[in-house]
Order: C-alpha cells, then structure tokens, then sequence
C-alpha cells in the first residue's frame, strides 16, 4: 500500500516527557461511504503499536492508511522508542503516553483507541483511566499482563512456530520491528487487565487469532468476559499475532475494522 503524507507531531506527558506521533488526515472518498457515520474531524483513531514496534515501522504506516478511511489518525512512538523521550516500562507507565493525545483531539467527536498487542494493554489503561476523552477501544491480541504472556511461555511458543513455519517466517522477516530500543525495568507495578476491566466505562471490540502464539487467546477472553458491558468478540481462526492478522487475513482484519467502527460491533 502506497502511504499518504503525515505529518509528524509531539506532545508532553503529564510526567515530562515528550513523546512523538504522526498524523494522518483522514480521507472522505476513498474506500468511504457516503453518509458513513465516522466523517472527517469527527472521528480521531489513535493507533497504539505493540512490543518493539514504532510508528514509522511495517506495516504501521499501511494499517494508518487504512484508518484514514475512518477518521484522522495518530500513531505514537511510546517513551522509550523511536523518537519518543525516556524509557519504556512494559506496561507500567505507557499509558500516560496516550493521554496528551486525547486531550489534543478533545475537540472530535469520536475519540477511538487501536492497539496492537501491548499497544492494547497501553490503549485499555488509557480508557479505564480518561473514559470521558474515550469513544471506544479496539483490542487486537489484547494481553492480561507481560507477566501473563511470559508464564505462558509466549516467546518461546511464538518462537518455535516461526521456527517451523516458512510462511510466518517470510511474513516476519517484512514487519520491523526493533529489540534494542531504551529499555526500562520489564517488572515495573502494572496491574493485570483481567481486573482493570471490571471498572471499564466504555466499549470495547475485541479480535483475536485462533493461532497466536504469543498471547494465546484464552488471555484476551478473560478481559473480555470480565468487561461489564459493550463488548464484542471476534476471532480469526487461522490468524496469528496482531499486526499478522492484517497482513495475513486482511479481508476479515478490514472487515473487523469496518464492523467495529460503524457500530456493528
């Protein structure tokens, strides 16, 4: 897919940090419905990328261009990575990172959270903690917890099935991904979402894929059945891991994408 141009913005968190973002104006026509009830400056989409991955990655840049169909967009490079200031705490402190994004769109309509993996750990918190600045969120491979994705032998079991999967293997060599970014402390105070949910004021979409390895799906299903209310689940059967489920299943990612944001969902 061929990238719009963005522009590149950043914003100061409530605990000092400057962190960096682009944005994408969103498109009226193309792949648009008239009458679409998710227009222009009424909708920003917030697009959270997941472990070791920044905004400028692949395929970040590709699913931003396919929320443009939706909304504006930003993208945030979390503290720690790209060009975001400090050190990336896993889950503890990301979340702060999302809030000076909220308030600079108070001014939309629609205010929507997409995360990625632990993008949607980050994107949970955000909403749970500024539900008055939060329309929606939509969870793709949502995690309890890194700890919970660690006992369960994610990594390893994620690494094995590359391992033995050419095609998973050919997809991976594509995403970029960065494991040396500015480290923090991977065992800071997080709470576990499968609680956290349980005070959640706003709607929630979730999707999952049958085969991920990394977060298996029984993680996601244990947030989604402790949510009280608005909630809807989706699973791709044959799809692995967050952004995998776009770049391997995009007709059902998209279609995902098109029922959560119109409300079918």
């Amino acid at each position: 897919m061929t990238n719009r141009n963005f522009e590149e913005m950043f914003f100061k968190t409530s605990d000092g940090l400057t962190v960096a973002a682009n944005f994408y104006s969103g498109n009226l026509g193309k792949g648009r419905t008239q009458g679409s009830p998710l227009q222009g400056k009424n909708t920003l989409l917030i697009l959270s990328p997941g472990f070791a991955k920044f905004k400028d990655a692949y395929p970040m840049m590709d699913i931003c261009e396919e929320l443009t169909k939706y909304g504006d967009v930003l993208c945030v490079d979390f503290r720690g990575v790209g060009k975001s200031e400090g050190r990336y705490s896993f889950g503890g402190s990301e979340y702060l990172d999302l809030e000076p994004l909220l308030k600079w769109g108070s001014g939309y309509k629609k205010r929507i959270l997409v995360g990625l993996s632990l993008g949607s750990y980050h994107s949970l918190r955000a909403a749970h903690a500024w539900p008055h600045l939060v329309t929606k969120v939509l969870l793709v491979s949502c995690p309890t917890s890194l700890e919970d994705v660690l006992l369960t032998l994610g990594p390893l079991r994620q690494g094995f099935a590359i391992a033995t999967d050419w095609k998973f293997i050919q997809n991976r060599l594509k995403v970029d991904f960065g494991l040396f970014f500015r480290w923090g402390n991977p065992f800071s105070k997080k709470p576990n979402l499968k609680w956290l949910v349980t005070g959640l004021k706003v709607p929630l979409s979730f999707l999952v894929g049958g085969k991920d390895r990394l977060v298996a799906k029984f993680l996601s299903r244990k947030i989604y059945e402790r949510a009280p209310h608005d909630k809807s689940w989706t699973e791709i059967p044959e799809g692995n891991h967050s952004e995998f489920l776009y770049l391997e299943q995009p007709v059902m990612f998209k279609g995902w994408l098109r029922n959560s944001l119109s409300g079918q969902n």
